[in-house]
């Protein structure tokens, strides 16, 4: 919720773990006197550098606050927390967490654009929101998501899988890694898509039933 009253629904939460062991967290401080504590991988929504990872942001960069203005960084430092790691997520891809706009999502390279062979090939949160695409619609079309299944280190069963192929690509060479990307690239790009314009995949659904009936009418036709 912004100071404005606007909200977003919570669908679900990427990450749920009450009991996890204390953890790295960053600590940002802007000249306006807001402070935001993060994991040193969720991302943050800056001015200049766009979505990158809390531990990248740097004195003098811009942050959005809730109320619409713009606040500078003024320092930032690493903390270790108590209990407790979330990740709560929205239809938007973008929360407020102590009145500061950030990402639902982690990156998984210290960069806010996925790298490939040095290259910069999309922006970690486009990626993210886009693969989790099919989450979503299933969580608005199909059932609530208010009963997720997590692992035991309390990432969603949605979550886990994706995530743990990400991490595996990453590892393997350039080749392996320039040819999985596209592929991910190609089917996000889809995901965004039918998100974007459910209809067609009603249409397309329409289309498909039809197309296996009238197969069928036509084969017990000339049986007959």
């Amino acid at each position: 919720v912004d100071t404005n009253g606007n909200y977003e629904a919570v669908y679900t939460f990427g990450h749920y773990h009450p009991n996890s062991p204390k953890s790295p967290f960053m600590k940002i401080e802007t000249a306006n006197g807001s402070e935001l504590t993060l994991s040193l991988n969720h991302m943050v929504k800056t001015v200049a550098s766009g979505t990158i990872p809390a531990a990248n942001v740097k004195k003098g960069d811009s942050l959005f606050h809730a109320s619409g203005m713009i606040e500078l960084v003024e320092s930032t430092k690493k903390v270790q927390l108590q209990q407790g790691l979330y990740a709560p997520f929205t239809a938007s891809g973008y929360l407020i967490v102590d009145n500061m706009l950030v990402s639902n999502y982690v990156a998984l390279q210290e960069k806010s654009f996925l790298q490939i062979a040095g290259k910069s090939i999309v922006s970690h949160q486009w990626i993210a929101h886009a693969f989790n695409a099919p989450h979503r619609m299933y969580c608005r079309y199909i059932t609530t998501c208010t009963k997720e299944s997590y692992d035991t280190e309390g990432i969603s069963q949605f979550v886990a899988t994706p995530l743990a192929l990400s991490k595996w690509i990453l590892r393997q060479n350039r080749i392996v890694m320039g040819v999985c990307s596209v592929v991910i690239a190609i089917f996000c790009g889809i995901f965004s898509f039918v998100e974007q314009y459910p209809i067609l995949l009603l249409l397309l659904g329409v289309v498909t039933a039809f197309h296996f009936y009238s197969e069928n009418t036509l084969k017990t036709t000339g049986k007959v």
